[in-house]
């Protein structure tokens, strides 16, 4: 694993549902934000269903979810509120209605009350036109 500024990058191909990872800090000054236990997701019809559940949290402001179409360049789209301060398991879900054919690459940032943050690790969703129902009208032309 690399981390730089508060980042979280790991280099594993074991995936969240396979690991506990905590995203924080580990110095006994500055507390640990968050316990992520999953980060997994599904494609359903043309919607990528993102999930994720946290065993704990503090001070924990938001999840931003980011999407990339190369695995490099990650934009933000879209925000999911946190729950603060938590020591019960809290399951999230985010709808990516505007899911790309092809390979597309999640990975969330979680952000602080104070407004320090930290990057889970990628997934990954694969999505074709074969997922979807298509209709034709014969005779053509009608």
């Amino acid at each position: 694993h690399t981390q730089s500024r508060g980042a979280f990058q790991s280099v594993s191909t074991l995936s969240f549902s396979e690991n506990i990872v905590t995203l924080g800090s580990t110095e006994a000054a500055n507390p640990l934000p968050i316990t992520l236990v999953k980060f997994y997701g599904k494609v359903i019809n043309d919607i990528g269903y993102l999930y994720w559940t946290t065993a704990s949290e503090k001070d924990n402001d938001r999840f931003e979810i980011f999407h990339s179409a190369d695995g490099v360049e990650f934009g933000r789209i879209g925000v999911v509120d946190g729950s603060g301060n938590s020591v019960l398991p809290i399951n999230y879900t985010y709808e990516d209605k505007g899911l790309r054919t092809g390979v597309n690459y999640y990975k969330l940032r979680q952000v602080d009350n104070d407004g320090k943050s930290s990057y889970s690790e990628v997934i990954v969703l694969n999505f074709s036109d074969d997922n979807i129902l298509s209709l034709e009208v014969y005779p053509n032309p009608i």
